[in-house]
């Protein structure tokens, strides 16, 4: 039996003890401590209808708990991210939302904030606090800690979601590598590599750009007619469970149609290997498929497919 090796988890780990003194409950009792109940009292009266703090009190919970206030995020500009966690608000449904610069300063970066901003969000997760507490039967027995459960659970989803991404861009990673390896032998004209980008002159003297990004991960164009024509467009789907590779060729086939171009030709790279009738089905656009563990051999049939097809796309020299 194949050993079970808990490498997300431990990832997640990490990741939680990091976000626990700025969007958790710890970073909540942090920043109650520092500015008081007295001066958080007369914001929440002032903020928060008298029915709902009722209906809190009554559960033995105090209104911060639920119910953002300025002063709690002056103090701790984070802590507006245990309230988006509490209300299960995604921070990709934050951005659309226009709260895009909150989910910054979750992160601890640099972001200033006016009163004004500060108490717009408050009354907006105000709002929707009381909108949650609603659907809350006074005969449930709510708690602090199904509070900070509710804020778990929507953190999980988020690393989760941060997890797949790291995955993507490593295996974006290794397909750069091996892209690398079959160029750079071949000595093409005014070599440029930057961090997101390869430029070079290929054996006809046109200039070829390979960019890695996203949607798609990698774009390969060469220099036609005072502007660049798209020559290749590439998904890159690393994760390596077969039960979700459906879901994966799906998501490869929208970001490939979004690329409306003609004449661009489509790949899907994947992390596990997939039979060919079942990656069309998913993703019809796509021109070939390739599985990563059979290119990184660099003796398979598939690897050497993928080789001599990326030379010819490139204009370089067999």
């Amino acid at each position: 039996m194949e050993a079970l090796i808990p490498t997300k988890q431990l990832w997640i780990i990490g990741r939680l003890k990091s976000e626990r003194g700025k969007i958790l409950r710890d970073a909540l009792k942090e920043a109650v401590e520092k500015v008081g109940v007295q001066t958080i009292d007369r914001e929440l009266h002032d903020l928060v209808s008298s029915s709902a703090l009722t209906k809190l009190g009554a559960f033995g919970l105090r209104g911060e708990i639920l119910f953002a206030v300025p002063c709690l995020i002056k103090e701790k500009p984070s802590v507006s991210g245990y309230y988006r966690l509490v209300l299960g608000f995604s921070q990709k449904e934050y951005g659309r939302k226009g709260l895009g610069k909150w989910v910054e300063i979750e992160k601890r970066k640099n972001v200033s904030v006016s009163e004004d901003e500060i108490q717009e969000l408050c009354a907006t997760l105000i709002r929707a606090g009381e909108q949650l507490l609603n659907g809350v039967s006074n005969r449930d027995n709510i708690t602090e800690d199904f509070f900070h459960e509710l804020t778990l659970l929507t953190l999980g989803a988020q690393l989760d979601g941060s997890y797949r991404g790291i995955i993507g861009r490593n295996a974006v990673a290794v397909i750069r590598d091996l892209i690398m390896d079959i160029i750079k032998p071949r000595q093409p004209g005014d070599f440029q590599e930057k961090e997101n980008e390869i430029e070079f002159n290929n054996a006809a003297g046109r200039r070829v750009k390979i960019r890695f990004g996203s949607d798609p991960d990698i774009l390969i164009s060469e220099y036609s007619g005072n502007q660049y024509r798209h020559l290749l467009a590439v998904e890159v789907k690393g994760g390596g469970d077969p039960s979700n590779i459906h879901n994966r060729l799906g998501e490869a086939e929208k970001s490939h149609l979004k690329l409306s171009a003609s004449g661009v030709l489509r790949w899907t790279i994947v992390g596990v290997p997939v039979d060919e009738q079942t990656a069309r089905q998913r993703s019809p656009s796509t021109n070939r498929f390739y599985a990563i563990s059979n290119l990184v051999t660099h003796e398979s049939q598939e690897y050497e497919s993928f080789r001599r097809e990326l030379i010819s796309i490139l204009g370089l020299p067999e």
